[in-house]
């Protein structure tokens, strides 16, 4: 049986931090059930989200969700039409979110499934943890998620900022040089 398959059938207790995840991710469950088996399939886990060198990968995939959730709308008739739309407007907010940072996609896609994963296991007994436990867990896990990912921005600012001040060191001494010569 499928993760969203199980999911599905979670107590209503476990949906809120379940549905905050994908809320954060703006990720709608609508394109959670519509696209559940291609998501499933993906071998996300492969994808260090926190490698830059994996961009073009995480690119690949976002264009592959994109193209099929773009096929999957077409298909969907019209007793589906607010899933229909639903999707849609997912498409076009997952180009513009997710395009400049492919990355935060696979990001978001695997810390969603991961809560739902842990959620099941807990519901199937697999899980040692509470409810409230599990949640707490979940809510510390993405935070220091969230704290890796501004640590990253920032390591990446300094290294801008770095070169930034090498060029202006570099123009300066050429001022410099420009300005004794004209002396």
């Amino acid at each position: 049986m499928s993760l969203w398959i199980k999911t599905k059938q979670l107590p209503n207790q476990y949906w809120a931090p379940i549905s905050s995840c994908y809320e954060d991710a703006r990720f709608p469950l609508e394109v959670r059930d519509v696209m559940s088996d291609w998501l499933e399939c993906q071998d996300w886990n492969s994808i260090d989200e926190s490698n830059p060198s994996n961009e073009a990968i995480a690119r690949t995939m976002l264009n592959n969700l994109l193209q099929e959730m773009e096929t999957r709308s077409i298909t969907l008739n019209n007793d589906y039409f607010s899933t229909k739309l639903k999707v849609g407007q997912a498409i076009v907010d997952f180009q513009r979110i997710y395009s400049p940072n492919p990355l935060l996609l696979v990001h978001s896609i695997k810390k969603c499934l991961t809560i739902e994963q842990n959620y099941v296991n807990m519901n199937e007994g697999n899980g040692e943890l509470d409810s409230s436990q599990l949640y707490e867990n979940g809510e510390k896990m993405i935070v220091l998620e969230e704290l890796k990912a501004a640590t990253k921005r920032t390591s990446d600012l300094i290294v801008r900022l770095q070169e930034d001040q090498e060029v202006f060191n570099v123009e300066l001494q050429e001022y410099k040089t420009m300005t004794m010569q004209a002396d």
